[in-house]
């Protein structure tokens, strides 16, 4: 028997024809609160989190947005907003953001920074995020961007590489190759921030990589300390989930 699903248009979900359940009806019940829209939003519509990832891997896909997760997630953001004001950084932003911007209205709401002075990579240019207009939108990867700004542009004060891969990274998206273009190109104030955000499971393998911690931690101040006069310390980790956060303060 053929299976053909359609999705509706009044509420947005995916439904199988004849039939009154809802293929989003089995899966709601490992969201944890999540709507039904967001799910579709964060799974489908967004490549920079889960556009390669299998449906059939929606239970570890939503991990990272539980609603526990969701709160370490905005302490992360609180936590990158105080050292901003508390190491009185005035430079610029560079950050991968999600599709509804979330960090760059953070940045904006809090720290009162200017739509001119966060800069998000984004080599899919999602109309989400451009539509919110709370950030500079580049059509390139981290690395790019990076190359490309490094003799025209201004410091940056603060570095939020918030990455949906592991640290081995994926097809389209290399952590170490970017931290290293970091180093290497981008102009820094005297005292910036640098936060990296990794998974610590792939969706493929049930297993957790939580020596890659370590070894991200390593990487960075290795980076910095190939660069003449700078000196870099983790001062923070933060797990939730299959998530981890890391944030060095790097100094000159």
């Amino acid at each position: 028997m053929q299976n053909n699903y359609h999705l509706r248009s009044k509420d947005t979900t995916l439904s199988k024809q004849g039939n009154n359940k809802t293929l989003f009806d089995d899966w709601f019940s490992v969201t944890k609160g999540i709507t039904k829209e967001e799910i579709l939003v964060r799974y489908f519509f967004d490549p920079l989190i889960t556009y390669r990832r299998k449906l059939e891997d929606l239970q570890e896909v939503t991990d990272a947005y539980r609603p526990s997760n969701e709160i370490a997630k905005k302490n992360v953001r609180q936590t990158l907003s105080n050292l901003y004001l508390d190491l009185k950084l005035n430079g610029h932003v560079l950050t991968l953001d999600d599709c509804r911007a979330s960090f760059s209205r953070h940045l904006n709401k809090v720290l009162n920074l200017p739509r001119d002075k966060i800069h998000v990579p984004n080599p899919f240019v999602s109309r989400s995020i451009v539509s919110q207009n709370k950030c500079i939108v580049y059509p390139h990867k981290v690395g790019s961007m990076i190359r490309n700004l490094h003799a025209t542009h201004k410091p940056f004060s603060l570095i939020f590489l918030d990455y949906t891969s592991t640290w081995k990274g994926s097809i389209s998206t290399s952590p170490s190759r970017d931290i290293e273009s970091i180093f290497q190109y981008m102009k820094l104030t005297k005292v910036s921030v640098l936060a990296i955000t990794i998974c610590t499971r792939t969706t493929t393998k049930k297993k957790r990589y939580l020596e890659d911690v370590d070894e991200a931690k390593k990487f960075v101040v290795k980076c910095a300390s190939k660069r003449p006069g700078y000196h870099t310390r983790c001062v923070n980790v933060t797990t939730y989930g299959v998530i981890a956060t890391m944030i060095f303060v790097v100094s000159i």
